[in-house]
This record gives C-alpha cells, structure tokens and sequence, in this order.
C-alpha cells in the first residue's frame, strides 16, 4: 500500500481487502473466472495481466478488467509477449500482492511457479525489464515451498518484512 501510496508502483494485483481503487482484488469474479481454465499454462493468466496493465494509462480497476476480459476472450496465447515486447512507453512497475488468497490451495503453486518464471524472463530480457518493473510481495512460506533456485532469483533483492501482533 506504502509502495503505491509513494507511486513507486501501481498495484496490479491487491490482496482482497485493498482500499485502493487500482488493480485486481485478489478474489475478484473477473481473475476467478479463468484460473480453472488457464491452470495447465499459468504463464499466460500472468502475460495477460501484465499486458492488460501496459495497455492503459493506469491500473484502475474496472478498465483493467475489462482489458483482461478482452484478452482472455481472445486467447492470444503467448502471442501477448510479441505485443508486449513492441510496447514503447515509459517503465511501468507493478505491484502484486494477495497471491495467497487468489487461488484456491490446488493452483496456488502452479500459479506462483508461473509467475515467478514470467517476472525471471522480465528481469533477463533487456527489452522487457526497461519497460517492466516489478515488486512481489509474498509470504516466505510459500516462496521457499517447491521452488529451485529461489534463493538465487531472489539474492540481493529481497526484503523480510516481519511483525508481530502489536505491529499490526
């Protein structure tokens, strides 16, 4: 929220109970409605996302999901990544959070897996990375579960964030 408040980032993906007015609602009917079916090729539920972000000038809810709509209507497939990579525009980074609460205990790995590969080729391809930025917010048990290499996706650019009861 900070992150976004600072406009550091624009949220593209908010935990359920977000106030800001900007990107999908981690429980929002619009992604709800095709986990099921993207859940063999989750790279491209997250190409989508990240392109329905880059298509408009903000990441307001309601244009963003209609942007999505219209996407997975079409079912470009991985078609999406040549329309990203001849985007010209100023870097946009995006802000996701909520992921624990967007899809249900069966998906939330190969959701996760996938986007986690997405933001690897963002972060490694030069054309990609100076139009996309990125900041993903996870909990650390569901980062370290069943992924090689995390540590050394994530060496140098993770920050533990902790609290306690009295914090919150």
């Amino acid at each position: 929220r900070e992150l976004a408040a600072r406009s550091i980032g624009e949220p593209l993906l908010v935990a359920s109970d977000s106030p800001d007015p900007r990107g999908f609602q981690s429980t929002q009917p619009e992604l709800q409605a095709v986990v099921d079916r993207y859940s063999e090729r989750p790279e491209w539920f997250w190409w989508y996302l990240v392109w329905a972000g880059l298509r408009g000038p903000t990441t307001d809810r309601a244009p963003l999901a209609e942007r999505f709509r219209e996407l997975v209507e079409e079912d470009a497939g991985l078609g999406v990544l040549d329309r990203i990579l001849s985007a010209t525009g100023p870097r946009r980074v995006f802000l996701f959070d909520g992921l624990e609460t967007t899809f249900q205990s069966k998906y939330i790995f190969s959701y996760l897996e996938g986007l986690l590969r997405v933001l690897q080729t963002i972060e490694s391809d030069n054309r990609l990375s100076e139009l996309i930025g990125f900041r993903l917010f996870l909990r650390q048990d569901l980062a370290e579960r069943g992924f090689q290499n995390i540590e050394q996706q994530t060496y140098g650019k993770r920050l533990d964030l902790s609290w306690n009861y009295q914090t919150i």
